[in-house]
């Protein structure tokens, strides 16, 4: 009541709207929360707490997608009010590796938390995840390995043990793909031109690269057949082509994506984007292929297996860009 007459005797009172915030906070009212921690944010609060809160539900809500600059802007802010706030340290490393970019900064940041602060186990969770975003997973176990030791309930423990399983598929699969003669210099797939299709004469991609997986050039199918894939038990094969609306992405390395065509959309997943067959039609690839970036907005040909009981849902197979 004393924080409404304030507010009403002062609508610009940016310390009694972060109290309001605060308040709704604590009864798990978020939506109420977040007008609050907005409203004290544009009327320029000097508090760490309006900053931090407006930031990271500004975050989550925008979950699955690029967060917005207005993020950063705040959490700078409540770092340059308190230096010592650990949470606004590790969010702000959070929220570089959500978008991809300033990732040595992230771990920089996410490290000081850390180090202000090194009993949370969340804040060595998310210098792990920033690791893996810098396709450093060795680190990044190493990280999970130290946050085992800190770990204070069988849940918590259980949250450490699932990533670090996660984190060591990533590695495995980041060798894979680093080793593989397909692509051995980077960790990312490369497009490949269709088979059949004639590359440019000043073309430097090896033969190799332009053949999909399992197709054989006229001198290898004498003596080489390929090994068909194995499908999974959970439905057949089909074909769909349209446009990839969003696509999102998960560490390590999960991907979900929306193909939309006329005749509606299809909601397709892949466990691990680096087994994902890539492939062009009508033009020639440039450079290395990133996945969550790359896709959305292009039009594409994509087999997948239905997935049983689970209509317009499927496991990726490949993804044939078109021009």
């Amino acid at each position: 009541a004393v924080l409404g007459e304030a507010l009403k005797d002062d609508p610009q009172n940016a310390d009694a709207a972060t109290s309001m915030g605060y308040l709704e906070l604590r009864q798990d009212h978020l939506e109420e929360a977040r007008k609050w921690f907005t409203q004290a944010v544009r009327l320029d609060a000097r508090s760490t707490y309006a900053h931090y809160y407006y930031a990271t539900m500004l975050m989550e809500s925008s979950r699955g997608a690029r967060p917005p600059d207005e993020v950063e802007k705040s959490l700078r802010t409540a770092i340059a009010i308190d230096p010592s706030f650990a949470p606004a340290y590790s969010a702000l490393a959070a929220f570089y590796a959500q978008r991809g970019e300033n990732l040595e900064e992230a771990r920089r940041l996410g490290v000081q938390a850390v180090q202000l602060e090194p009993s949370v186990l969340a804040f060595r969770l998310n210098v792990s995840m920033v690791l893996l975003r810098m396709e450093r997973p060795d680190d990044a176990i190493r990280v999970l390995e130290a946050a085992l030791k800190i770990a204070k309930t069988p849940a918590e423990t259980e949250e450490v043990n699932v990533r670090l399983e996660s984190a060591r598929r990533y590695q495995e699969a980041l060798a894979s793909r680093r080793t593989s003669p397909e692509n051995p210099a980077t960790g990312a797939p490369r497009l490949r031109r269709r088979s059949g299709e004639s590359p440019p004469e000043n073309s430097e991609t090896p033969p190799a690269l332009r053949r999909r997986t399992g197709e054989t050039s006229p001198a290898e199918s004498e003596s080489t057949a390929a090994a068909p894939k194995k499908a999974p038990a959970h439905g057949p094969r089909d074909m769909m082509s349209g446009k990839i609306t969003e696509v999102n992405c998960l560490l390590p390395s999960h991907m979900d994506l929306t193909l939309t065509s006329r005749s509606g959309a299809v909601h397709l997943h892949s466990e691990n984007f680096f087994q994902v067959e890539y492939s062009a039609v009508g033009f020639t690839p440039e450079g290395v292929l990133k996945p969550c970036t790359d896709l959305q907005g292009r039009r594409a040909r994509i087999h997948f297996y239905d997935l049983k009981g689970r209509p317009n849902e499927g496991e990726l197979i490949s993804i044939e860009l078109e021009k």
